[in-house]
């Protein structure tokens, strides 16, 4: 896994932890009243208990809601590089989404990660060739290196075959990063390119979404 030292993405982890404990003592309070009622009035108890469960599953699904439908169809609303050296992980992720789609990419979706600083999105071109982008969340001045380029390589060659191979970072690449992707094909995007794709005008990866 990249490491990351940047003290906006660690803030980004900071709050998503801060999410779950927030979610588990609500949780947990919910289970120490519930099983005190249930030995006062277990009849009352019962039916009241799975109201607060489909309310529970309520929250959580609407917490973790992709983006809206409408804001789908309309496309990404404009953004700069500064507004993205403030989003999180998350918010990169979708943003990275909303472009492809702009883009003409078909079947696009994020699944939620939880785990990595590091998010991803998948989709098809109109040809039928699959995309796979690895989104970055890193400092403006941090520069990932060939190892990172690997560990993608790795995965997106290896384990999870892919067509075309898209790895995004906020920061900026390495030279040995950048002949290293060139050699295996795969389609690298740093924040200047970022920037360029957020315009509409092309970037590295525009040619081979016509392919």
């Amino acid at each position: 896994m990249t490491q990351h030292n940047d003290p906006v993405v660690s803030a980004d982890v900071l709050i998503r932890f801060a999410d779950w404990m927030v979610r588990a003592v609500v949780v947990v309070v919910l289970l120490f009243a519930y099983l005190a009622w249930v030995e006062r009035d277990p009849v009352a108890a019962l039916p009241a208990g799975g109201a607060v469960l489909v309310a529970v599953s309520a929250w959580h699904r609407v917490t973790q809601a992709p983006e809206p439908k409408a804001a789908r169809a309309a496309g990404p609303a404009p953004v700069s590089i500064a507004d993205v050296d403030r989003m999180t992980c998350r918010e990169l992720q979708l943003l990275v989404a909303s472009l492809l789609r702009r883009d003409d990419v078909g079947g696009v979706h994020a699944p939620t990660s939880r785990v990595d600083l590091s998010s991803e999105v998948l989709g098809h071109t109109p040809t039928g060739r699959t995309v796979l982008v690895r989104c970055h969340r890193d400092a403006p001045r941090r520069r990932l290196g060939a190892a990172a380029v690997q560990r993608f390589l790795d995965d997106t060659l290896g384990v999870r075959a892919t067509d075309l191979p898209v790895l995004v970072t906020t920061g900026r690449f390495t030279r040995s990063a950048l002949a290293l992707g060139e050699s295996r094909g795969l389609v690298l995007l740093d924040r200047t390119q970022l920037a360029t794709w957020l315009t509409g005008r092309p970037t590295r990866l525009t040619p081979h979404l016509g392919a």
